[in-house]
């Protein structure tokens, strides 16, 4: 993990000499949130993911790139796949955050496909955590939505249908949107009402 905190440092001082005066104030923030996650402690990972998320959206597609690009998105999918004793409210954060970061953003949904975590959040759909299996529906779907190769890997997960069926089941009432029904149509495996 150390190793490639620093990685993300040395490519961000790469990318850092591109920057121009009116649009580096959310990759400076980025690049900032680098120093906490390589020596905060679960909260302040878990605080600092969820940052990485909101400037993720307000600085778009400069910040996707650079979060794409430079390594960090691999650490926020190291703590999805293999979340060891980190806490799941760390592993549900890196999937809230990873959300945002791969939202209308090709090239990391791309990479996160390549990086296997389709098939994970495919998997975590059966967590005993109502708020991960959700976290994971709505990942899901920014990575499927207008991606055919994504929604190949997601049905390629054994007994992806009989997952979404029971996850559709869970209490959706503050999303707004059930995602695990979403996705069953997106991926035409239920009948559209």
């Amino acid at each position: 993990q150390e190793s490639m905190t620093e990685n993300v440092e040395e490519n961000y001082v790469v990318v850092g000499q591109n920057l121009k005066p009116n649009d580096d104030f959310y990759l400076r923030d980025a690049i900032g949130l680098c120093h906490r996650l390589k020596t905060g402690k679960v909260k302040e990972k878990a605080e600092s993911f969820l940052e990485l998320a909101q400037l993720s959206f307000l600085g778009g597609e400069p910040v996707q790139n650079l979060i794409g690009d430079s390594g960090l998105l691999q650490i926020l999918v190291d703590h999805i796949h293999n979340p060891g004793e980190q806490s799941k409210e760390l592993r549900q954060k890196s999937i809230e955050a990873v959300s945002i970061i791969c939202l209308n953003h090709r090239g990391n949904q791309d990479k996160l496909r390549d990086m296997g975590l389709v098939a994970t959040l495919g998997n975590l759909l059966s967590d005993s955590s109502e708020p991960i299996r959700q976290w994971s529906c709505l990942c899901l779907f920014y990575l499927l939505v207008n991606n055919a190769a994504n929604q190949g890997a997601l049905l390629s997960v054994p007994d992806i249908k009989e997952k979404l069926e029971t996850v559709q089941k869970d209490n959706w009432e503050v999303w707004g949107y059930n995602d695990a029904l979403e996705l069953l149509k997106m991926l035409d495996l239920v009948t559209w009402e």
